[in-house]
């Protein structure tokens, strides 16, 4: 068989594995058979590629998990006035949109940012009123139906559904705590 064949051949399986068309091993035994085994170089670049994409997820994760984490001992475990408590968690908000921004392109990250963001402003939120208006019922219970309905037209602007059903539980929980 030619070499512009074989080049077709191997480009056209390569193509079938990256989008799933057949079985993995299918196509690596495939791409091992048509050239002759020097496709599997290709495959160790692209394994080492996708353990560093893996820790590049893990490491993400972490900092995620430790924004969280720093807010919510900001909010709870520290004696700083609720001005220094509102600035640093709108630092953490505006961190977290500006990550996601820059992960516009990357699907998953971008939404798993916009979540937590969304979780930061909840906090920040409550914080402030509870802080300013000595945990009046009321006007907390305003501040979380806001941000229910900020989760709802946020689920709906980005097409999300897990921001859409947890504003929409967000609100029935809310109704039923207000009620019983």
């Amino acid at each position: 068989m030619d070499l512009k064949r074989k080049e077709i051949i191997i480009n056209e399986i390569d193509f079938w594995k990256k989008n799933n068309m057949l079985p993995e091993h299918y196509c690596d035994f495939l791409l091992a058979l048509y050239s002759e085994g020097k496709h599997s170089a290709n495959e160790e670049r692209s394994h080492r590629a996708f353990k560093k994409s893996a820790w590049k997820k893990a490491v993400f994760y972490l900092c995620l998990l430790i924004i969280l984490a720093a807010s919510v001992f900001v909010i709870y475990f520290t004696e700083l006035s609720i001005l220094l408590q509102t600035a640093i968690l709108t630092f953490f908000v505006v961190l977290l949109f500006v990550s996601g921004i820059y992960y516009i392109d990357k699907g998953k990250w971008r939404m798993l940012i916009f979540a937590a963001a969304a979780v930061e402003i909840l906090l920040a939120t409550v914080d402030i009123v509870t802080g300013v208006f000595h945990n009046d019922p009321y006007w907390l219970y305003s501040t979380l139906f806001l941000n229910c309905l900020g989760w709802i037209l946020a689920g709906k602007k980005l097409r999300n559904i897990s921001f859409l059903v947890s504003g929409i539980l967000g609100v029935i929980i809310l109704i039923i705590s207000i009620f019983v």
